[in-house]
């Protein structure tokens, strides 16, 4: 009788134990990864190095003691419930580095674990490129450009360019004419690349500035004002025309930054000179009309264009005769 009472007071207690642990129920992490003694939900969690990561861990009992287990993640740390650290710099250009991650939940009363796993992909930070052989262009030009990245698998967008140009958005190449507005002193532009790596969700934007130039061409309001045509004076030095600056001299409608040169095969007429500013100087010898061919460089965009001009050089003006009738006294 003692004895089945005993076992009738046991039985009670253990019924009692029993539908404690019912009520309190198996400790789980909140998002119902992990039930008693089973392991969880892998998470999978990508960083940029040198980010800053915090992960307050919540379970469904109170009283849980949170830890961390492992060695792959020591950049980690748990104080008071919160695991946080920075990520650690990669060490390949354009590479990442993984790290595994076991957080342990544990309670007692009764004794409980429970298991929730990260597994981080630390990504080394996105660089790039953007550069163009000559920052000063011309309409019609095909600037070299050149953009990259550290990383493969990127996207590229261009903005801000001039017309006529655009961007490969997987390689990066820009291709194209310039079509968009120059002047002859040069209008600024400021392009823009965007590099976008979607694993990491990383994007960066690199910029430059141009400057777009006009086409290169001859000004017909040069020399003689008619652009084509000098007139000299067999036997006397060239010199300006108070009327026109620009008599003896090649013009083009870029005017700064511009020098001339005899295209090759082409001769000036004899005792004349081509300057590199465009003027001609010099002392004709020899009377007769030759056209010449000069080339004209920009220096600053690098673009050419010829310009021809023809010289002419007659005979100084003089009288041809002599007054007739009476009597002409010679000169003394």
């Amino acid at each position: 009788m003692i004895f089945e009472n005993r076992k009738t007071a046991f039985e009670a207690a253990a019924a009692v134990a029993i539908m404690l642990c019912a009520c309190l129920g198996a400790v789980t992490f909140t998002d119902g990864s992990s039930a008693e003694n089973t392991t969880g939900q892998t998470y999978n969690v990508g960083l940029v190095e040198g980010a800053a990561y915090s992960y307050t861990p919540s379970v469904n009992l109170s009283g849980a003691t949170i830890t961390l287990a492992g060695t792959a993640a020591t950049w980690l740390t748990v104080t008071n419930g919160v695991i946080s650290g920075t990520a650690p710099a990669v060490s390949q250009s354009g590479g990442t580095a993984t790290y595994d991650l076991t957080i342990k939940a544990d309670t007692t009363k009764p004794t409980q674990h429970a298991e929730q796993y990260i597994h981080f992909t630390v990504y080394d930070a996105l660089t790039g490129t953007f550069t163009v052989d000559n920052s000063n262009t011309y309409v019609g030009d095909t600037p070299v450009f050149s953009v990259g990245s550290n990383f493969s698998g990127v996207t590229y967008a261009l903005s801000g360019a001039p017309a006529g140009l655009t961007i490969n958005s997987s390689t990066g190449v820009i291709s194209g004419k310039i079509t968009g507005d120059g002047t002859t002193s040069g209008k600024s532009y400021t392009p823009k690349v965007t590099i976008t790596h979607l694993a990491s969700g990383q994007s960066i934007q690199k910029s430059l500035s141009l400057k777009v130039f006009s086409a290169i061409a001859q000004n017909n309001s040069g020399v003689n004002s008619n652009g084509k045509d000098l007139y000299v004076i067999n036997g006397t030095a060239v010199t300006t025309d108070s009327s026109n600056a620009d008599y003896n001299k090649l013009v083009c409608n870029i005017t700064s930054g511009v020098t001339f040169a005899l295209k090759s095969g082409s001769t000036m007429p004899s005792g004349l000179t081509l300057n590199s500013n465009g003027t001609v100087t010099g002392t004709s010898t020899a009377m007769g009309a030759s056209t010449v061919t000069a080339v004209a460089t920009h220096t600053a965009s690098g673009q050419t264009c010829e310009c021809s001009l023809t010289i002419t050089s007659v005979a100084k003006l003089s009288f041809d005769s002599v007054p007739t009738g009476g009597i002409v006294a010679t000169a003394a």
